[in-house]
């Protein structure tokens, strides 16, 4: 094979620390590096340009310092990890209501133990999950309403049967009555219709509850036979 016809050689990174700027330079990440004592020594432009802190007011500086209100939970995060020392995943909130999946893992340099930490951006895929979510609960709290009303309309209709037996007893009653006891068969009898008439109301509900037709109504008559239902 000549050589014109020869694949060109990958190119050789020989520099470890221009390549190591290079990739963290360019990496769609938030990275950083803190020693044990939780002080910065390392944070990549990224991080620096998001959040609008000059890289020398990173280094040597702890959360609590940068951080004044959320700083101790980032610390108590990263002295888990120098503790236990393994990795550790999690969801960080960060500034302006975002949210970073962080990776945090035990690091040696110069035999001294380090937490180096990778963010990134998550904020979209927590929104969605919290959608699913809400929408999970609004299904559940349909599904419940869905219940709740089959078993009403269930119990509506039973309870339409038995007033409807009512009624009709009731009319045989008042023709076997005497005049003594009409008056009373009758508030009875009014009493049943009305709920009869809330059943039937309650029914439209839990189901397809129609445009509402307004009609007059004669409020004395409506006074009377309250008071007429009270005194029964």
């Amino acid at each position: 094979m000549s050589e014109l016809s020869q694949p060109p050689k990958p190119a050789v990174f020989t520099d470890s620390e221009r390549f190591f700027s290079l990739m963290m330079g360019t990496l769609p990440a938030r990275v950083w590096i803190k020693d044990s004592g939780g002080r910065y020594v390392y944070v990549n432009s990224r991080l620096t340009s998001e959040l609008g802190i000059d890289r020398e007011k990173w280094l040597g500086s702890t959360d609590e310092e940068l951080f004044p209100n959320v700083g101790h939970v980032y610390w108590r995060i990263d002295q888990q990890v120098l503790a236990t020392r393994t990795s550790l995943v999690t969801t960080d909130q960060v500034e302006k209501g975002k949210s970073i999946f962080v990776l945090r893992f035990p690091l040696d340099i110069d035999g001294q133990m380090h937490v180096a930490s990778v963010g990134i951006d998550s904020t979209e895929h927590i929104s969605a999950l919290i959608g699913l979510f809400h929408l999970r609960d609004e299904l559940f709290r349909s599904e419940r309403l869905r219940s709740i009303g089959e078993m009403t309309s269930g119990l509506a209709h039973d309870l339409k049967n038995i007033l409807h037996a009512g009624t009709l007893r009731l009319k045989i009653l008042r023709e076997k009555a005497g005049e003594e006891l009409i008056k009373d068969v009758d508030a009875l009898s009014r009493s049943i219709n009305a709920a009869a008439e809330r059943v039937h109301n309650l029914q439209e509900f839990v189901t397809a509850r129609p445009q509402e037709n307004l009609v007059s109504a004669d409020l004395p008559a409506l006074i009377r036979d309250a008071v007429e239902m009270v005194d029964f």
